[in-house]
């Protein structure tokens, strides 16, 4: 292929391409037809000719938000007050002649964000009534948590089977450092900033119970004080 100088006035000749040397490259027909189109200068961001620009697809969130949709919240607010967090829902099988049967446990943090949680545990054969159930029972099993400012007034451990709950104050600001369980009741009790530590087992159950066995330590400073004095 022999190089060609066509640089004109008006510009190169259709087909043609700048070379390094300050001219242009004709190129045949058969090389034109191998390249792949090539986009306008607008796409390509510079000032000469790039190949076509590959946007990413939309996110699901993004494509869900323009619908009206929106994702399940963390919290539910109930119908008789204070609000409820579904920590975890089991599902376990009987096997029986005709089948299997199967049945669904539901784990529920309640509380009202002033200082009282409770948790209920629920069994059905369906996840609503499940739930419904674990409702009742948290309500059923509500205490109340002293609560100094946005944490707590002292650290305290709580301990049921193999597991053991850490929970220390922490200055405002700070947030719940805490895992999901030990989230789910120290943010419906009210507590705004703490320090959360789960060691030894960390099955749901027995995380809840550790940390609702911590929050009844508590005493506050006239309840420590009296304590002393008698």
């Amino acid at each position: 292929m022999e190089n060609i100088d066509t640089k004109q006035k008006g510009g190169g000749q259709e087909g043609a391409v700048p070379s390094p040397g300050g001219g242009s490259v004709a190129l045949s027909e058969a090389v034109l037809k191998a390249i792949p189109p090539l986009a306008d200068r607008s796409a390509s961001g510079g000032e000469g000719p790039g190949p076509a620009l590959r946007t990413l697809p939309e996110a699901k969130g993004d494509k869900e938000k323009e619908k009206g949709k929106s994702a399940r919240p963390y919290s539910t607010r109930m119908e008789g007050g204070g609000e409820e967090i579904v920590i975890k829902i089991k599902r376990c099988a009987k096997v029986v002649k005709g089948g299997k049967r199967f049945g669904f446990t539901a784990l529920i943090a309640v509380g009202d964000r002033s200082g009282n949680v409770g948790y209920g545990l629920g069994k059905a054969n369906e996840v609503p009534f499940a739930v419904e159930k674990a409702i009742k029972a948290a309500r059923k099993n509500m205490i109340t948590v002293p609560i100094k400012d946005t944490t707590l007034p002292h650290r305290v451990w709580g301990r049921h089977g193999a597991t053991s709950v850490l929970i220390r104050p922490a200055c405002r600001g700070t947030g719940i450092i805490a895992g999901s369980t030990v989230r789910a009741i120290l943010e419906l009790s009210g507590i705004k900033d703490i320090l959360a530590k789960v060691m030894g087992s960390t099955n749901s159950m027995n995380v809840v119970k550790a940390t609702i066995n911590a929050l009844k330590t508590l005493r506050t400073y006239q309840e420590r004080k009296s304590m002393l004095k008698g």
